[in-house]
């Protein structure tokens, strides 16, 4: 009952912060949730440095241990309650990964694709409060793992799926820990485990940051024209522009300003279940047409 009460505990109190957080997204911008950010951050620490001033020599001592990090010292019920959390975790991000795939396209994408960025975002705050508020309780902060573990994944397997990158993280968090803790038991000093998975990881985030960000064999497909109107000279104008610059590149479908494709995505549909005889979807339709064509698949 004690390992699932801590548990519960650190996730409401993870669950308590994300709500702050992203109740002041939508308030301001990102620069001042910056700064709200490290603002909560000090007065977090404040009150920490306060319930520290007031505990005795031992609850020292053990805090200290736990904010260095550790695998040692975990009964088998905690480890019982860690595994229940990666499984509920992982299954929230798995039901959730189609739509962290739509959503890396921007929330207007991901409206017109029938698909909600605020449900998509909470659904994932939760998986994400329910994975790290857990084994923090028990093993402490070892926030690095987090960090550097998606970006290796992302490199080796060469995708952007959150289906596979759930896989391919948790397997990498995996091996950098259990590195971590073969390094620390074969150690003949104490070493916490926070430290021994920062100084794995950097060399690998310092490798794939020297790489760049962009991939060398991405090539563009085409440019396609939208919210054309014809009616007004500024559309025709742009579209002279475009045909001008990028030629035999530009789609010959275009894709007309239409009333249906701006009430689809407030019905939560996309725009071919919406209307599928509406202007818009025919001129996706066409476009798809024309892109199977242009590839010849």
């Amino acid at each position: 009952l004690m390992g699932l009460g801590t548990a519960s505990a650190s996730f409401a109190g993870a669950a308590a912060a994300a709500c702050v957080i992203i109740a002041t997204s939508r308030r301001c911008s990102s620069s001042t949730l910056l700064i709200f950010g490290i603002m909560m951050s000090f007065a977090v620490n404040a009150l920490v440095s306060i319930v520290q001033f007031s505990s005795s020599e031992e609850g020292l001592k053990l805090f200290y241990s736990w904010s260095a990090g550790s695998f040692a010292g975990n009964s088998y019920a905690e480890v019982v309650m860690m595994f229940i959390a990666f499984v509920v975790g992982c299954s929230l991000c798995a039901v959730n990964s189609k739509g962290l795939n739509i959503i890396l396209f921007g929330d207007e994408f991901a409206k017109h694709a029938g698909a909600s960025p605020e449900r998509i975002r909470s659904l994932a705050m939760v998986s994400c409060c329910m994975l790290t508020g857990v084994v923090t309780a028990f093993c402490g902060p070892l926030g690095f793992v987090g960090i550097i573990s998606p970006h290796i994944a992302r490199w080796i397997f060469k995708t952007a799926s959150h289906r596979s990158l759930i896989i391919g993280t948790s397997l990498i968090g995996a091996c950098i820990s259990l590195g971590a803790d073969l390094i620390i038991q074969l150690s003949s000093i104490p070493l916490p485990a926070g430290s021994v998975m920062a100084i794995i990881g950097t060399p690998f985030v310092i490798a794939i940051m020297s790489k760049g960000g962009l991939n060398p064999e991405m090539e563009i497909e085409g440019f396609l024209l939208t919210m054309y109107d014809s009616r007004l000279k500024l559309s025709n104008q742009v579209q002279e522009e475009v045909m001008n610059c990028f030629g035999s590149m530009v789609f010959n479908t275009i894709i007309a300003r239409n009333v249906k494709l701006s009430e689809a995505p407030s019905h939560g549909k996309p725009v071919m279940l919406y209307d599928v005889e509406s202007k818009g979807s025919q001129n996706y339709m066409q476009l798809a047409e024309e892109l199977i064509n242009k590839n010849k698949f």
